[in-house]
């Protein structure tokens, strides 16, 4: 760890900083899309996810990643990334 931090010329509060302000702004980022989400009603369906899942199948043939796939927080964030694409397709729609 200490290694770590000497090869990036930093030190842990310096290194903490850093990052909590990478998470304060994936978070604000976070939370303005499930917003725009909620306002224009946008939502991912089963159907949906069930595409991107057997597409990621295809993609992935190895047992433990399929079985990765069958997790219900794997679908839970893969669902939550669709429905961020959708949120971003709306805002450059609208941006044309």
């Amino acid at each position: 760890w200490q290694e770590y931090l000497e090869a990036n010329d930093s030190d842990e509060d310096k290194l903490r900083a850093e990052v909590r302000t990478g998470a304060t702004e994936r978070v604000k980022a976070s939370l303005v899309l499930a917003e725009i989400a909620e306002l224009e009603k946008l939502d991912v369906t089963s159907e949906e996810l069930e595409l991107r899942l057997q597409l990621m199948r295809g993609q992935y043939k190895d047992a433990q990643a399929q079985e990765q796939l069958s997790k219900p927080e794997v679908k839970q964030d893969i669902a939550s990334r669709l429905l961020t694409e959708k949120v971003i397709e709306k805002l450059v729609d609208i941006a044309s």
